[in-house]
């Protein structure tokens, strides 16, 4: 009799653990944190990773079409969107095809390797039982499914799903995607500096990756550490922004350590408080941000700059409401670049005035010009302040152009060989500003000062500086004229 109560117990805690297991599983099919947790016993969930895996389940239905993913180095985002979410979404549905590339084709390939890996374990075939890949060692008739390191596809009955991993830059010739993934497209902060490699990773993306797309409702993620403000994510969200024509992104960034106004909704934290404290406590964070504050704003806060750049700092600026009744001088300082091209740099156009030592910005006009409007610009803030006798144009870039078409009907055009880096420009006028001695319109009343002081403050680190050259331009002239000569001061 006790054996056979025995027995019966046995086997009523068998069924248990089958029925919670085929829960578990059910679970696992429409939830990724669930999945992960069903693949990966020894997988530990802190409260962002379930954030993460909310929206990555939106994109895997499609409720989100175009998602960007900002976390610190560490912190699981590749665990989850670039090796468990790929088999995921051929589990669900075995017809996706997913294109997933990384700044070096080895990474994106070892990628490809582990989700084979997850595809091929008992547990993946228990929660997807009708979706499988080919199997080493399995005999086909005719041409057999692929399966290579950059490559895997079902081979199931009416199956046409692939995983394909490439590196940034390279062919996707013969590949279409329902699901493109984008896991860090730099691969440090030198390539993300680099202009040229910023270029190039955006003409990848424009005429590789994104034409790949197989149709209207493709989904793409795009996942990266922000080095640059002109990043891929800052342009396609500059893109964004300026054209509401352009695909629009759901941004989820989640900082190392919490800001006074929380990035995320679901961000709960205190300011200071750690992401995950557990693994990277407060104290470890403190350190790394002591190291380089450059780095620490972009891996661990998401955040390409600082407050407050190295050279011309916020609170280096002065501030007036009116402006002094008589002015020693006024010129005009213009940086001009156009190429008739829509993302092309800005031209600006400043107007400066000097009172002894003290130096004003009186105006300015900035915007995306072609040669055209650039003379016409040029022309109304001429006839706007007639007091501004000088007219100092950088000599280089369509700075000439301008001044042979305009001579004629501007007086006092002189052209200016820029001397030095602009980096050693911006040092050179720096203690103007930091004395206290530079003057800028209070934003209440003129609201592009904002925007100039942030473009300063970002130097030389931001997208654009044409602001910066146009005022280290016009504070070189103001204070030579004063009777100083900077280049006895510093080295150009």
């Amino acid at each position: 009799m006790d054996a056979a109560l025995k027995a019966e117990k046995d086997y009523l805690v068998r069924l248990q653990l089958r029925e919670k297991e085929t829960t578990a599983a059910e679970r696992a099919r429409t939830s990724l944190l669930d999945f992960t947790f069903y693949t990966n016993k020894k997988y530990e969930a802190n409260w962002h990773h379930r954030v993460v895996c909310a929206y990555l389940d939106a994109f895997a239905v499609g409720r989100i079409r175009r998602l960007m993913v900002f976390l610190p180095p560490r912190h699981g985002k590749s665990e989850l969107v670039s090796r468990r979410l790929p088999p995921y979404l051929l589990g669900r549905n075995p017809d996706e095809q997913i294109v997933l590339a990384s700044y070096a084709h080895s990474l994106a390939n070892s990628m490809n390797l582990d989700a084979q890996q997850i595809m091929d374990s008992d547990e993946y075939k228990s929660v997807f039982p009708g979706s499988c890949i080919l199997q080493r060692g399995m005999q086909f008739e005719g041409k057999p499914p692929k399966r290579k390191e950059d490559y895997v596809e079902l081979t199931g009955a009416d199956q046409f799903g692939y995983f394909k991993t490439v590196g940034v830059g390279g062919g996707l010739t013969g590949f279409g995607f329902t699901r493109g993934i984008i896991d860090d497209p730099f691969k440090n902060r030198e390539e993300a500096d680099s202009e040229t490699t910023r270029e190039s990773v955006w003409k990848w993306y424009t005429s590789t990756f994104s034409t790949r797309q197989g149709n209207d409702y493709a989904g793409i993620c795009l996942l990266q550490t922000r080095w640059h403000e002109d990043d891929l994510a800052g342009r396609l969200l500059q893109q964004a922004q300026d054209d509401p024509n352009a695909d629009q992104w759901v941004v989820l960034k989640l900082p190392a350590m919490a800001t006074e106004t929380p990035a995320n909704k679901n961000d709960k934290r205190k300011e200071g408080e750690a992401l995950w404290g557990s693994k990277f406590p407060v104290p470890f964070l403190v350190s790394q941000k002591s190291k380089n504050a450059r780095d620490w704003a972009a891996l661990y806060q998401q955040s390409p700059y600082t407050e407050g750049g190295a050279i011309l700092k916020k609170h280096y600026w002065q501030y007036y409401d009116v402006l002094p009744r008589y002015l020693d001088e006024q010129i005009i300082s213009v940086d001009a670049t156009f190429k008739d091209l829509k993302d092309n740099d800005f031209v600006a156009m400043q107007v400066w005035g000097r009172k002894g030592a003290d130096k004003y910005l009186i105006d300015q006009y900035k915007d995306r010009m072609d040669f055209v409007a650039t003379c016409n610009a040029l022309l109304g803030l001429v006839r706007k302040y007639p007091a501004a006798r000088a007219k100092y144009i950088e000599d280089k870039a369509n700075g000439p152009a301008v001044i042979s078409a305009m001579k004629s009907r501007i007086s006092g055009l002189i052209p200016v060989e820029p001397e030095g880096s602009k980096v050693a420009r911006a040092q050179a006028v720096s203690p103007q500003c930091e004395s206290g001695n530079v003057y800028l319109p209070r934003p209440e009343a003129q609201p592009w000062v904002n925007e100039f002081v942030d473009e300063c403050a970002k130097f030389p680190n931001a997208k654009n500086d044409d602001q910066v050259d146009a005022c280290t331009q016009a504070l070189f002239r103001l204070e030579t004229s004063e009777g100083l000569d900077l280049r006895q001061l510093t080295k150009w």
